[in-house]
């Protein structure tokens, strides 16, 4: 601008630069920080990224070459390492075709924010299979661990295939014998000592007479095969020049072979055959049945029964059978539900004898287009005359029944699961129900939840010992074996009170442990044999406050891993004892030195456990 207060474009020019001059400074810092904020924030984007992924393969590499204790304690997380025992974790990856024949590794998207991860990919297997897996990775003390691990659908198909190619050698081998008319080896050969137990050989002769199709079958088709737990059911089908037949073979691992558990004609699949009045043919023939064996008539009953009844079931054995339920004789008025599955008629009768209701479950299919008994169950007995109790509380109620009138052997013989008796001895057993005061007829139980999902069921007791007390709580896993409940696992769930905030001020906790399956040394060492699967013992404390949380770990000194992890809530302040019982994942605890580490409120409690050989 000049003198006289004009401005030229000089001065205009001038003007924008001293403007420019004056921002330059603020915007090239701003410019900086945001340029540095970027490069900031994407390295360690991309460092998380880089860290996810390198332990994602250093887990699958170390999971394949079978060094599964280290991927465990080293790779996975605290959540995961809760929820799964290393004893289940080695299970589940034994077998699995997927890490067998592992081959290569392809990450498809991998992402990371806020201390959580996911990893998404497919594993090649060295027989060029491709199999698709997601990983969740959470992060802790800074490094990223394995929270969860799924294999995609096609993973059960490799691994139904294998089955499939198992299963056949014992099946096949067995056909050709009895097409070649050597029976004799196909009973002694191919079926498990189970089968040869429940079937005496003339009867196994006598089955295959009665269906001359299997022995003059020409070839067969596999249809359909289901495996879990070491056994497998095979569903195929049998042809002969003129006609069909269906078989179903249960198999189960002896001694690391398949064998033949059962063996089981059915009917050949015709929907067109089912009319309107299949389910009145069924309920006559099934009241036919009862009527004639409420009247004594064995032989006629007998005579009803289908030819795989027969050639299944002699006719001393069915006698046999029917004077073991007398109930059968007694009848005094029935009701029966009825359904047809895949040409199978089912009918589920409830039969009323003296104040009792007895299940009995039939199975039927056509024969000469006349409905015929295929198979009789007595599924449960119903107690007290309630028809719609549930099976899993009946067994419950009856098991803890037995344990209270002290018949410990019997609740462990009849109602343990066989799961749960190759990790736990009936010594085990009595310990448990010996320190544990609920199981006493002093306390009430009362069955407050259950649930139940096919073969598995899932039932929780409430056990009170008077007005005032708070309630424990057990939870009690069951499981079918051949038809029948059984206890696959006992829980002591923990439980808090509505006072657990009430706190004793100034009181300090006092413990002692009692250890049950060891001894304390003059040093007050605790003393263990390294063959021990759990740890039993009683806490005893004073100077407790009512609702108190107690942590308890039990920690190995050398590396550092943590074999247990529990939290209990006392239900009482002041004095009092907790029984205590740390399940070892490997089932046996290695020698060395571990540390109970008892925490609460206040501080830490330590006690020092030796495992010798």
């Amino acid at each position: 601008m000049d003198e006289s207060g004009h401005a030229d474009q000089n001065d205009a020019e001038n003007s924008n630069v001293q403007v420019a001059k004056r921002r330059s400074p603020y915007s090239l810092i701003l410019l900086l920080l945001l340029f540095i904020g970027g490069v900031f924030t994407y390295y360690n984007w991309s460092q998380e990224e880089d860290e996810l992924l390198k332990t994602a393969k250093e887990y699958l590499e170390t999971v394949r070459t079978g060094n599964l204790t280290n991927a465990y304690y080293t790779y996975t997380s605290a959540g995961f390492q809760k929820e799964t025992s290393l004893k289940n974790f080695v299970a589940s990856v034994k077998g699995n075709l997927l890490f067998e024949k592992m081959g290569s590794l392809h990450i498809q998207s991998n992402e990371a924010a806020e201390g959580k991860g996911t990893l998404k990919g497919f594993i090649t297997t060295t027989d060029g299979f491709q199999a698709p897996f997601t990983l969740w990775l959470v992060k802790e003390d800074d490094e990223w661990k394995i929270d969860r691990f799924e294999a995609g659908a096609s993973v059960k198909a490799l691994e139904k295939q294998k089955v499939l190619e198992e299963v056949r050698v014992p099946i096949m081998a067995q056909l050709r014998a009895i097409r070649n008319g050597a029976l004799d080896n196909a009973y002694f050969e191919e079926t498990a000592d189970e089968f040869k137990s429940a079937t005496p050989i003339d009867n196994f002769k006598r089955f295959l007479g009665s269906f001359p199709e299997i022995q003059e079958s020409r070839h067969e088709e596999f249809i359909e095969v289901n495996s879990r737990g070491g056994q497998a059911t095979v569903e195929l089908a049998v042809y002969t020049p003129s006609k069909s037949m269906k078989l179903v073979y249960e198999m189960i691992q002896d001694k690391g072979r398949w064998k033949i558990f059962s063996m089981q004609v059915l009917p050949v699949e015709n929907p067109k055959e089912i009319s309107s009045e299949d389910l009145q043919s069924i309920e006559r023939a099934v009241q036919k049945q009862l009527a004639l064996l409420s009247s004594g008539k064995l032989e006629e009953a007998y005579e009803l029964t289908s030819k795989a009844f027969k050639a299944g079931t002699s006719k001393i054995e069915f006698d046999s059978f029917i004077k073991e339920h007398p109930f059968f004789e007694k009848n005094e008025g029935s009701k029966t539900k009825k359904w047809i599955d895949r040409n199978i008629g089912k009918a589920l009768v409830e039969i009323q004898e003296a104040g009792d209701v007895y299940a009995v479950d039939f199975t039927l299919f056509k024969e000469n287009d006349e409905w015929k008994i295929w198979g009789m169950e007595v599924r449960q007995v119903l107690e007290d005359g309630q028809p719609n109790a549930e099976e899993d509380q009946r067994f419950v109620s009856h098991l803890l029944r037995v344990i209270q009138e002290g018949k410990l052997q019997e609740a462990y013989d009849l109602s343990m699961a066989q799961d749960f008796k190759k990790v736990t001895s009936f010594e085990e057993f009595k310990n448990f129900v010996e320190v544990s005061p609920f199981f006493k007829s002093s306390w009430t139980a009362k069955l407050f939840e259950r649930a139940t999902l096919n073969d598995k069921a899932i039932v929780k007791v409430e056990f009170v010992s008077g007005e005032e007390s708070s309630p424990e709580v057990l939870e009690f896993d069951l499981v079918k074996e051949e038809s029948k409940w059984k206890v696959v696992g006992i829980k002591v769930l923990d439980i808090s009170s509505d006072d657990s905030e009430e706190e004793v001020e100034g009181a300090n906790l006092d413990l002692a442990l009692e250890l049950l399956n060891g001894e304390k040394s003059a040093q007050g060492t605790y003393r263990v044999k390294s063959s021990l699967s759990t740890l039993q013992a009683i806490l005893n404390f004073e100077g407790a406050a009512k609702g108190e949380v107690l942590g308890i770990q039990l920690i190995h000194l050398e590396s550092g891993h943590r074999l247990g992890e529990k939290k209990f809530v006392l239900d009482k302040g002041g004095k009092g004892s907790l029984p205590l019982f740390i399940t070892i994942p490997d089932g046996s605890l290695a020698t060395g030195k571990y540390e109970l580490l008892i925490s609460d409120r206040r501080g830490k409690h330590s006690f020092l456990i030796e495992s010798m050989p």
